[in-house]
């Protein structure tokens, strides 16, 4: 039996989170994890560490299809026992930007429907998308900095709320506010090539003469303060004649927008004739990669005999060459990627000959 079972946990997109339980009985103990009824593996994804009396599983970098239902079954040679935890439930980060790009927050969502949205921070450029599973917003455009700031997201139902907060904040680009002008000096001169840099830090400072990057030496110092830029000969040569360039950058990588699966057209009831082939279509929108799976009646098919799955530009297939009696029921399309799933479903009805 388990005398400390696991809690419901929450993380950060991309962060790992871990569910603890601990039992009593006689060793030696069976453990095994479930996600969603279904017995979880050693993966990158899942690490299992077991201890005399303990079990943790790790979840490594939560995604918003990590939401689910997660249980761990502890067994010996006189019974079993199981205990239950909610899914991680992802939280809003704070992101950074440049000033221009566009900004989406996303949070995971789980509870009783109906449940009710509402974001804080309201403005007319903004797009607002709540899925299955998940809350999106869409900031359009960050060209006057009144994006950046503390955004809210509140869930509510009938039993309760609950908020997740994030922080926007924008970077503006660099830009020079004085250039470098054309010199001439004596062989042997000291030399110092400046230039005046503005915008949000931190910036990064490059030279370059001709095609080939500039790098410090004990005869050439590059240095940068107070937006400032100064590249420094202690005696020129012949050799450091030529065209300097100084060039600036945010150091930030892109933050890339991104959007959920979603399905423009769904697959249909399909009425058949036994012995006649089945084929269920449907077209699939979201950011890339998407990963699409199918199932019948609630259980992942696998291409093979009875089933040929096909998934090429945006179109999902599921094919049967010839239907049985034993094929009827109901059949999902899934369709996941980093930032949401969504799924649509259809009945399969066959009538004997």
């Amino acid at each position: 039996s388990f005398v400390k079972v696991a809690q419901s946990v929450e993380g950060l997109k991309g962060k790992d989170v871990s569910l603890y339980c601990e039992m009593s009985g006689t060793a030696p103990f069976q453990i095994t994890w479930f996600k969603d009824k279904k017995p979880l593996m050693e993966s990158r994804k899942y690490k299992m560490v077991g201890e005399s009396s303990s079990t943790t599983l790790h979840v490594i970098g939560i995604e918003p299809s990590d939401v689910g239902e997660y249980e761990c079954k502890v067994s010996n040679s006189v019974g079993s026992d199981t205990c239950h935890a909610s899914s991680p439930i992802i939280k809003l980060t704070n992101i950074t930007v440049i000033l221009g790009e566009e900004v989406t927050l996303m949070a995971t969502v789980k509870g009783s429907e109906p449940i009710t949205v509402s974001w804080i921070f309201a403005s007319y450029k903004y797009n607002i998308t709540t899925t299955e599973s998940s809350c999106i917003l869409e900031c359009l455009s960050t060209d006057d900095k009144e994006s950046a700031g503390k955004y809210s997201c509140q869930v509510s139902n009938d039993a309760g709320k609950d908020t997740t907060e994030a922080v926007v904040s924008i970077l503006e680009p660099p830009y020079f506010l004085e250039k470098m002008e054309p010199m001439e000096v004596t062989a042997g001169d000291a030399v110092c090539l400046k230039c005046q840099v503005a915008g949000t830090p931190e910036i990064k400072v490059s030279w370059f003469k001709a095609d080939g990057k500039v790098r410090s030496s004990p005869t050439c110092k590059l240095e940068y303060s107070k937006g400032v830029a100064c590249l420094k000969l202690s005696k020129a040569t012949k050799a450091d004649v030529g065209e300097y360039t100084c060039k600036t950058s945010v150091m930030l990588s892109s933050a890339e927008a991104k959007t959920p699966p979603s399905f423009p057209k769904k697959i249909t009831s399909v009425q058949e004739t036994e012995g006649q082939p089945i084929r269920f279509e449907c077209r699939v929108a979201g950011s890339s990669p998407i990963e699409v799976s199918w199932q019948k009646d609630g259980k992942p098919l696998t291409h093979g005999a009875d089933f040929s799955m096909l998934y090429d530009d945006n179109t999902a297939v599921l094919e049967i060459s010839r239907g049985e009696m034993r094929h009827s029921g109901e059949y999902t399309c899934v369709a996941t990627n980093g930032v949401g799933s969504a799924s649509c479903r259809a009945k399969l009805t066959l009538q004997g000959l």
